[in-house]
């Protein structure tokens, strides 16, 4: 039947597809702008790096606010109608209006106007994100089934991501690579596949397992349902350092292929190599995962990702550093696809220690602690990125740039990153679920809704009035 999860507790090819098939679109969407957004609002739409770092931070500091909120509302939603798919329709809707207006900005375009718009789209997405990554650890207990469900989302993000790349590269863009005029079509493109893609997604994916219900919710409750939660706190915390180094890294790699080793035009066929490969690499996650295991591929991700970043350190301007740039860059797309697939199936293994320790099911709300942390860290990284390059004097419009501007370039696109991943490692060993104390844990869980549910059959008042009867 639609809508209902599997007796065998799988999910199949085609359930799987229909849960991930939006986010094909909002990865379409969210490319431009954690990776070129900043960079052409500064080149094409006169804006200062200062007032962009000021822009991007003070959108986190608003999600600080919305990704908590939205994610206890969509756990006591589910709780109550035994779904989240209203709240990817609501924001994946959301998400077209306010892409439109941020990518298509006004001549004269402010700052007031990048921040409203920016805000927009954030909380948008943050509608859809939290509950649907929560939704997808919710379509099966297996761990190893979330593996793979988690891969293929990660397959349809790397999916939408080339599909952005290869988007510069139609003939009547004529090869001028990203440009205000590919980002109007991309959110043009992206309103005519939504919605199609949320009814099919409605239709046809699992509501997930049933819900945990909270009976009594407080501030401190909710806070300590966090910080009591081992196992997510450690992943939290790695996570931290690889979040600072990933937004550093990549708010600055359109400014350090374009401005620093003069291969900007060939960005599209760059992102596209690496991202395509990064596709490939999220279809082999759940099979390796199962012979190696989650955490060991997770740490192979983040050192795969230092080395990638100790080779670009590297390389001199000119058209030879194309060839190594393409294959360092997908080195570390690998890498970051591997940690999209396989992060949030471990955060999924902690959100059910959390179930199971406190007996409350607050995935979302989990979800929601690590997604304030990715793009607060993103924002947190992006911001310092641009802030030390524009300390060290970095333009990037000019064509020639000082020894000091590409030291400080170097440093916030390279040095820094790679220590903020390399202090990452300790937390990645530290992860404590494994296969076997999950397994367990769920055993836990299924018992505990099992006597759950006999006692409220017990409890039940009788259909037929009983009538006392009198000595």
């Amino acid at each position: 039947m639609m809508g209902e999860r599997l007796a065998d507790d799988t999910v199949s090819l085609f359930q799987g597809l229909a849960y991930t098939l939006p986010i094909i679109v909002t990865a379409f969407l969210l490319y431009p702008i954690q990776l070129i957004l900043g960079p052409m609002y500064a080149k094409y739409f006169g804006l200062p790096l200062a007032t962009i770092a000021t822009v991007i931070l003070a959108a986190r500091l608003f999600d600080a606010i919305t990704d908590p909120l939205i994610g206890y509302f969509s756990d006591r939603h589910r709780a109550q109608i035994g779904t989240r798919k209203p709240w990817v329709v609501v924001g994946g809707i959301g998400l077209i209006v306010s892409s439109y207006y941020l990518f298509v900005p006004p001549d004269n375009v402010s700052a007031a106007y990048f921040l409203a718009w920016y805000f927009a789209f954030y909380l948008a997405w943050t509608i859809v994100d939290i509950p649907h990554l929560a939704w997808g650890g919710e379509l099966s207990t297996s761990g190893h089934e979330k593996t793979k469900i988690y891969s293929l989302r990660a397959a349809c993000v790397f999916f939408g991501l080339v599909l952005y790349t290869l988007l510069p590269m139609l003939p009547f863009f004529e090869g001028k690579g990203f440009t205000p005029e590919t980002l109007k079509w991309s959110v043009l493109a992206s309103a005519v596949v939504i919605i199609p893609a949320l009814i099919i997604c409605v239709k046809f994916a699992p509501n997930g397992r049933p819900s945990v219900k909270l009976e009594k919710e407080s501030l401190r409750i909710i806070l300590s349902a966090i910080f009591k939660n081992r196992p997510l706190i450690i992943l939290i915390a790695g996570y931290f350092f690889i979040g600072i180094a990933g937004g550093m890294y990549l708010s600055m790699t359109y400014i350090f292929a374009d401005a620093y080793l003069g291969i900007g035009e060939k960005l599209p066929l760059i992102f596209a190599v690496s991202i395509f490969l990064g596709l490939l690499t999220t279809l082999t996650v759940y099979k390796l995962s199962s012979v190696v295991g989650k955490v060991h591929i997770y740490g192979i991700a983040v050192i795969a990702s230092i080395l990638a970043l100790l080779g670009m350190a590297l390389l001199v301007p000119g058209p030879d550093a194309l060839i190594p740039f393409i294959g360092l860059t997908a080195l570390f797309t690998c890498g970051n696809a591997t940690m999209v697939a396989i992060v949030p199936s471990l955060l999924s293994d902690a959100s059910d220690y959390g179930t199971w320790k406190f007996r409350a099911d607050r995935t979302a709300t989990y979800f929601a602690s690590y997604t304030i942390l990715v793009k607060a860290c993103f924002a947190i990284g992006s911001s310092f990125g641009f802030a030390v390059a524009g300390w060290y004097g970095l333009d990037a419009a000019a064509s020639t740039h000082s020894e000091g501007s590409v030291f400080g370039l170097h440093l916030a696109a390279i040095y820094i990153p790679a220590l903020m991943f390399t202090l990452s490692l300790p937390f990645v060993v530290m992860t404590p679920l494994n296969a076997r104390r999950h397994g367990i844990i769920q055993r836990h869980i299924a018992s505990r809704l099992q006597r759950s549910e006999k006692s409220h059959e017990t409890e039940s008042p009788p259909l037929v009035p009983t009538v006392a009867v009198q000595s």
